[in-house]
């Protein structure tokens, strides 16, 4: 049931040693292009000089937003900005070329940096995500190996379908609605509950409970889990979920896992 720890504690969209090579690279940037300004204005004339000052204002600034832009699209997080519509915004930027030491220019994002800040929910590309919800099969043709008893022969089934989502949305098979059984539905609210509210996840914090019941109401509303068994968490749990209802800025999209 291996499963990379660097994918299960993947806490933002870039692996921080990515996101530090981005970080210097962007300081690279500026750099040179104050050196590349340095060098321009011990040729110009006082007149020009102001119109150069005013230029390399603009261009620093420009470097200075980008940066924190995609500091805050690297979080995975909803918030207003779609990171699709950032990195447009980025890669639009009207900053003049910078080329490396090997005379080919220096990209604002590469291809594999772009691909993992336009996610749009979570911190896994398709390709970690794909490794991810391999862990489901990997458990059930284990726990499927033991030898139950009869009342509990059908464990290695509920197991395997405790991501399944009634709208097809969850893994390994996609099932939907009546294809669930009652027991992987449970499963499925008391899972999602347990990854939003657990103290031990060193990938995030725990969720207060008032949110994570609002944020079950939320996956109920979209048809995800059993609106149900989430009024019945509510009863289970002794908690009211209506100081948050309608901040949808409290609802986080990093995968539970």
């Amino acid at each position: 049931m291996y499963i990379d720890p660097a994918i299960f504690l993947k806490e933002r969209k870039l692996y921080p040693e990515d996101f530090e090579k981005l970080q210097l690279r962007l300081k690279y940037l500026r750099r040179s292009l104050e050196l590349d300004f340095a060098l321009r204005e011990s040729h110009l004339q006082k007149d020009a000089i102001q119109r150069l000052n005013e230029e390399r204002e603009r261009t620093i600034k420009e470097i200075i937003e980008i940066s924190k832009l995609i500091e805050t699209i690297n979080i995975p997080t909803v918030t207003e900005i779609d990171p699709e519509t950032a990195i447009s915004r980025i890669l639009s930027a009207p900053l003049p070329p910078v080329q490396g030491i090997d005379n080919e220019p220096i990209p604002l994002l590469t291809q594999e940096e772009i691909e993992n800040l336009k996610i749009k929910r979570g911190s896994l590309n398709a390709k970690e995500r794909k490794e991810m919800e391999q862990h489901v099969v990997r458990s059930y043709d284990f726990v499927r190996r033991i030898p139950w008893p009869a009342e509990y022969s059908h464990i290695p089934d509920y197991i395997k379908v405790h991501h399944e989502m009634l709208d097809g949305s969850g893994y390994p098979e996609g099932l939907r609605g009546a294809q669930i059984p009652l027991q992987g539905r449970i499963i499925a609210v008391a899972d999602v509950y347990d990854a939003l509210t657990a103290a031990d996840r060193p990938y995030k914090k725990a969720v207060p409970i008032p949110k994570a019941l609002f944020i079950l109401d939320d996956e109920a509303a979209r048809g995800r889990l059993d609106s149900g068994l989430v009024q019945l968490m509510h009863l289970l749990v002794g908690e009211d979920s209506c100081d948050t209802a309608g901040d949808k800025a409290l609802i986080p999209s990093a995968p539970v896992r």
